[in-house]
C-alpha cells in the first residue's frame, strides 16, 4: 500500500512539474494629442480632457495645458475605445482599435466645442443627438496629419457604413472648405464625412476608390457621442492593416528628415506667431511620429517603382523653407504638392494591385 501511494503521489508531482506556467500578458501604452476641431495647429492645446476607455473601466488620465495624455500599462490584443470628456467640448468616442505590442501612437483627437456643434447640427434640421450618435472620420492620405498645415485628405472616395439601418443620412461629405456639403458624391481633398442618426450598435466603416485600398474601422456608437477616429486613424489608404504603433527610427531617411524638419518648423513658427507654449514639445514629438509612422508603412517595391519617398521629401522640404510655407494654405507648394499626389496615386495603384 505504501509503495502505491508513493507511486501515485511521484505521478501527480510529475505533473504538476510538466504543467508549464501561464506566460504574463504583454503590456503597452496609448500615447496622444487632444486637439481643438478647425485649429489643430495653431490653436490652443485641449487642456483638462477626461481620456477614458471603454472596455477597461478604472482606466482614465486627464491632458494638461500641453493636451498630451498617456494611458500605460495596457494588455496587448486588447479592443480599445477612446472616450473624451469636458465641459466645453461635445462627448467625443473613437474608432476601436485592437492593441499591439507597440501600443498606438500618437494619437490624436478632435474636440468638437459645444458652441461649434450647435452651428453645424443647426445645418441638419433632422438631427435627432439624444437617440443616435453621429459617425464622422476623414480619409486620409499617406502622411496626412493634424500637426502640420498640409491637407490630409484622399479626395474622390466614397464611404459605405455597414449595417445602414433606415435612420441612418449619409455619407455627408465635407467640401475644401471644411464644412459638410450634403450635394457632394465623394469626398474632397479635405477628406471629411460623416453620418448622422445612426442607431446605437456595433458598425464598420469602409472606404472605395479605383486603383486604392483602405483600412477599414471598426465602431461602436452610442447615442450622444460623436465617434471619431482623428485623422489619420481614420479612413487610411493605402494601408491594409495598420500598425499605429509603428515608428521608424534614426536618421537618414529622405522623408523622416524632411518631416521632422517641417515639425520643428511649424513648431517655432507658431510660437513665434502665438507664443510659449502655444505648440509644445510634446506635440512637436507626435508630428515627428505621424511621418515616422507612414513611412514604416511603405511597400519598398510600389515606393522605388512610382517615386513616392522622392516626391513626398520634396513637398515636406518645400514647406519647411519658411513660416510662411509651414503656415501657409493650399497654394504654398501647390506643384509640389500635385507631384505628390500623383507620385501618390501611382503608389496606390501598385499597392492595391499587390493586396486587393
Amino acid at each position: 500500500m505504501k509503495k502505491l501511494l508513493s507511486s501515485l503521489l511521484g505521478i501527480l508531482a510529475a505533473c504538476t512539474t510538466a504543467t508549464p506556467a501561464t506566460p504574463p500578458i504583454a503590456r503597452t501604452q496609448i500615447e496622444g494629442d487632444v486637439f481643438t476641431f478647425m485649429t489643430e495647429v495653431d490653436g490652443p492645446r485641449v487642456q483638462g480632457a477626461v481620456l477614458t476607455i471603454l472596455e477597461l473601466p478604472g482606466v482614465t488620465t486627464t491632458t494638461g495645458a500641453d493636451g498630451h495624455f498617456v494611458l500605460a500599462d495596457l494588455p496587448v490584443g486588447q479592443e480599445v475605445t477612446l472616450v473624451m470628456q469636458h465641459p466645453d467640448y461635445y462627448p467625443l468616442q473613437t474608432a476601436t482599435f485592437k492593441l499591439g505590442a507597440s501600443g498606438i501612437r500618437p494619437f490624436a483627437l478632435q474636440a468638437l466645442p459645444l458652441s461649434l456643434f450647435t452651428t453645424m447640427a443647426g445645418l441638419f434640421l433632422d438631427l435627432e443627438k439624444d437617440k443616435h450618435c453621429i459617425i464622422a472620420t476623414t480619409v486620409a492620405r499617406l502622411g496626412g496629419t493634424l500637426h502640420v498645415h498640409l491637407r490630409q485628405g484622399e479626395s474622390g472616395v466614397q464611404a459605405q457604413l455597414t449595417p445602414k439601418t433606415a435612420d441612418t443620412v449619409g455619407p455627408v461629405y465635407f467640401g475644401e472648405n471644411v464644412l459638410p456639403d450634403p450635394g457632394l458624391q465623394a469626398s474632397t481633398k479635405d477628406g471629411g464625412l460623416l453620418f448622422y442618426n445612426v442607431l446605437p450598435g456595433d458598425y464598420v466603416l469602409s472606404a472605395t476608390k479605383a486603383q486604392a485600398v483602405f483600412a477599414p474601422l471598426q465602431l461602436k456608437c452610442r447615442a450622444g457621442y460623436l465617434v471619431n477616429a482623428g485623422p489619420p486613424m481614420s479612413l487610411q489608404s493605402h494601408v491594409v492593416t495598420p500598425d499605429w504603433g509603428a515608428q521608424l527610427t534614426g536618421a537618414g531617411d529622405s522623408v523622416a528628415d524632411a518631416g521632422d524638419a517641417l515639425c520643428d518648423k511649424t513648431a517655432n513658427c507658431v510660437e513665434a506667431k502665438d507664443g510659449p507654449g502655444r505648440y509644445p514639445a510634446a506635440t512637436t514629438a507626435s508630428c515627428k511620429g505621424v511621418f515616422r509612422r507612414a513611412i514604416k508603412w511603405l511597400d519598398a517595391d510600389c515606393a522605388a517603382q512610382k517615386g513616392l519617398k522622392s516626391a513626398w521629401a520634396a513637398l515636406l522640404t518645400c514647406r519647411a523653407a519658411s513660416c510662411d510655407t509651414a503656415l501657409g494654405g493650399d497654394s504654398t507648394c501647390a506643384t509640389e504638392d500635385a507631384a505628390f499626389v500623383a507620385a501618390a496615386d501611382a503608389y496606390g495603384a501598385c499597392y492595391a494591385g499587390k493586396h486587393l
